[in-house]
């Protein structure tokens, strides 16, 4: 299930003439735009809208934005970077989980096992990665599995 945090946005300027009739020269639009980018940049949008505004002030300005899904592309893409992430994340924790379970075989003197909150927290946060690498692979592989058919 993808959530609406991945759509991919845009953002249209309509000029339309004293006879409502668009004048098609003049619009704008900005197409497939993630939402961070829509967000930063509407100051750029407004800005552009208002020198249309100042260019031409007895035309009708307007600007409209929407969302549409990701194509199956995007979301792959996605997917795959989500998966990358999650993976590089479970191996630096295992990595730092080693390194510090073998400084403290080498430092403690009654073991390791509950030596550490912070050591017990750390695999907490391992499992929770783990879990949802495991649930990034199962829908990146739903979604190769319809992308065929």
């Amino acid at each position: 299930m993808m959530k609406t945090a991945n759509n991919l946005f845009w953002y249209k300027i309509i000029v339309k003439d004293e006879k409502h009739q668009w004048c098609s020269n003049l619009c704008l639009s900005w197409n497939n735009l993630p939402w961070a980018i829509r967000q930063k940049y509407d100051w750029y949008f407004k800005y552009r809208a208002a020198l249309l505004q100042v260019q031409y002030p007895k035309f009708k300005i307007e600007q409209s934005w929407g969302s549409k899904a990701p194509d199956t592309k995007t979301a792959m893409a996605f997917l795959k970077d989500k998966i990358a992430g999650k993976k590089r994340m479970v191996t630096k924790l295992n990595n730092a989980i080693e390194d510090y379970v073998n400084s403290l075989e080498q430092t403690e003197l009654f073991g390791v096992n509950g030596a550490d909150k912070r050591l017990e927290n750390t695999r907490d946060k391992l499992k929770k990665y783990e879990f949802e690498l495991i649930q990034a692979e199962a829908e990146y592989n739903e979604l190769s599995s319809k992308n065929k058919l």
